[in-house]
């Protein structure tokens, strides 16, 4: 074979698989394209969070790979779970992320959906949110359930005058307050994953 038909083979070997490696890559923005915006979700709908250390939601739907069940495996306490398409959520009221010493969900991802996290203090599913027309400690009960099952109470949650407040700025949005609260409705988890 002459190195002339050699370089044309090649250069249609390269040129059948640029063209593939376009085809893909175009399909792939496609499907993300068509994924449904969560960031508009119903609030009729459980609250979605995505297990500790997720990139960006719309990053998260095309990195991570559907039904691979490897965080939810790690996960001692089984806090993840699927949600309708195959993606790892964390449904606190149901079973809270109870911010595991070593975080062993975001060490296993084969995708880099999820991203390892040196402290349980790093997590960032959300903020607690107090609904004070629900939330019986502002109709005078007394309750502090909320703040006394807090994991990193008097940082994320205070009782100021015996009434529970978050901060923010400190809160993981692990959902242990949601999962234990007595008042169904009080207490939520508000996700800004963009």
């Amino acid at each position: 074979m002459s190195n002339e038909e050699n370089e044309n083979l090649s250069t249609e070997a390269y040129s059948r698989k640029a063209f593939l490696k376009q085809s893909f890559g175009f399909f792939m923005n496609r499907v993300a394209e068509s994924l449904p915006d969560f960031s508009n979700q119903d609030a009729t709908e459980k609250p979605l969070l995505r297990p500790p250390g997720a990139i960006a939601e719309k990053a998260f739907l095309t990195t991570c790979e559907p039904f691979c069940d490897v965080c939810r495996n790690s996960c001692p306490r089984n806090a993840i779970f699927q949600d309708r398409f195959g993606f790892p959520v964390i449904y606190p009221e149901e079973s809270p992320c109870v911010m595991c010493t070593d975080v062993p969900c975001t060490k296993v991802c084969p995708t880099d959906a999820l991203m390892p996290l040196e402290t349980p203090k790093k997590i960032a599913l959300g903020t607690a949110i107090i609904e004070i027309t629900e939330c019986t400690a502002f109709q005078g009960s007394g309750c502090k359930v909320c703040y006394e099952v807090c994991p990193i109470k008097n940082e994320a949650i205070l009782l100021i005058e015996g009434l529970p407040q978050i901060v923010p700025e400190a809160c993981t949005g692990c959902g242990v307050c949601v999962f234990t609260c007595p008042t169904s409705g009080a207490i939520s988890i508000r996700s800004e994953r963009n």
